[in-house]
């Protein structure tokens, strides 16, 4: 039988407990907070290159602009992505590697915190 949120179940003295899968004695249920994001950027990273994609807002409130492209991993050119992304105002940068590969991404990506 599925549990469901007007489903009881019993606490520790046999009586109910309250809705089930809502805490209970001693339980603390905290809200997860959503952080949306104005302007983000990805980066898939291989051996010689990374897969980049940026969104960030378009020219009406409800649009998102979205860009892919692929940049090498050469030291010229994801210093020169790095500039560019700081200069759209990216505020998160994720990574992603199936591979040791990202080192000389990451070296570049703390420069863009800064």
């Amino acid at each position: 039988m599925a549990v469901r949120s007007k489903d009881v179940r019993p606490g520790a003295d046999g009586k109910d407990a309250g809705p089930a899968g809502h805490g209970g004695d001693g339980a603390e249920v905290a809200e997860e907070r959503v952080q949306v994001v104005e302007r983000a950027a990805a980066i898939d990273v291989a051996k010689g290159s990374g897969m980049v994609c940026t969104r960030v807002p378009g020219s009406r409130p409800d649009r998102r602009r979205q860009k892919v492209w692929q940049v090498t991993a050469a030291y010229g050119e994801v210093t020169a992505l790095m500039d560019q992304l700081r200069g759209e105002g990216i505020q998160r940068l994720v990574l992603e590697s199936t591979s040791d590969y990202w080192r000389t991404w990451v070296r570049h990506e703390v420069a863009l915190s800064e």
